[in-house]
């Protein structure tokens, strides 16, 4: 198995993941409300144990696993593995609060700070790593889809640096911030939130808006080809084009047919040296491969 069909396997399974866990929820509002069950019934320790368990797991596999699936190979291998590591202590540090969580309440300050802030800082590090994989997966041609992907990619940084220092140092921004300020804290985090994933969701539309007018810029059909060399049959010299032609001395016909080695998805692999498709990553084959040098 290639390592993009691979990919696209890892990005499915993290998909139907989410569909999963989006589905339970689904299931789990519609008998509660529809059923009339009071709060008492499942409210129970071990149901909201079990329920925050489930939540962690299958929430961070999926993101971790839709994030590793856009890694490009081209892409520092470093940034896939921070993320599987992220997830990892996410996973473990979340199971022990969601089965301790009684327990935990009742230590000191510290320990809950520890406990709490190490989930919370691998959590959103697995969303900034997923983020910056997903950002640079988009093949940027232009200088303003590069400049949009850095945008993308810095804001979300600073988004995510923002709120671990908040995770670590919520208890001194309280009581050092006026109350009336709390609010417009508050706000200013949900406004840079939008902020970053309005980015991120920009590029991928962007790139593709980019992408079609780049390929009927490329169409080899809308281009004008033009050589000129003696006619075969008379030694004219004519000037040829792609297409039907004809010798204006001797009427002589030459067909002339372009052949563009393009992608599927219509990407112009002229000059290309990498084995995958920079717009789709599907997998080139060696005879379109183009080695510097060659005749």
């Amino acid at each position: 198995m290639s390592t993009t069909a691979r990919q696209r396997q890892w990005r499915w399974i993290g998909v139907s993941t989410l569909f999963v866990l989006l589905l339970i929820d689904a299931i789990g509002v519609g008998v509660i409300t529809l059923g009339d069950i009071s709060a008492v019934t499942y409210e129970t320790p071990l149901f909201l144990a079990v329920l925050r368990t489930l939540h962690l797991w299958l929430g961070t596999i999926s993101v971790v696993l839709i994030g590793v699936s856009f890694r490009r190979w081209d892409q520092p291998r470093d940034v896939g593995i921070f993320l599987v590591l992220s997830g990892t202590v996410l996973i473990i540090v979340g199971t022990i609060v969601a089965w301790f969580y009684d327990d935990i309440a009742e230590q000191s300050m510290r320990v809950r700070d520890w406990l709490y802030g190490t989930m919370l800082t691998s959590g959103i590090f697995v969303i900034i790593l997923a983020q910056n994989i997903f950002a640079g997966s988009m093949a940027c041609p232009t200088p303003t889809l590069r400049t949009l992907q850095r945008i993308s990619v810095i804001v979300f940084w600073a988004f995510g640096l923002t709120m671990i220092v908040l995770c670590w140092f919520i208890h001194a921004a309280i009581y050092f911030l006026p109350v009336n300020l709390h609010g417009r804290l508050f706000v200013g985090l949900i406004l840079f939130a939008v902020l970053a994933f309005a980015l991120t969701l920009a590029l991928p539309l962007a790139h593709r808006a980019m992408r079609r007018r780049m390929i009927r810029r490329d169409d080899g059909s809308q281009r004008t080809w033009s050589l000129s060399f003696p006619c075969p049959s008379c030694s004219h010299l004519c000037a040829w084009s792609a297409g039907s032609n004809r010798c204006n001395a001797c009427g002589y016909g030459l067909q002339i047919n372009v052949d563009e080695p393009r992608c599927a998805c219509g990407y112009l692999l002229f000059q290309l040296t990498q084995p995958v498709c920079p717009e789709c990553g599907a997998d080139v084959p060696e005879t379109a491969l183009w080695t510097p040098g060659a005749e």
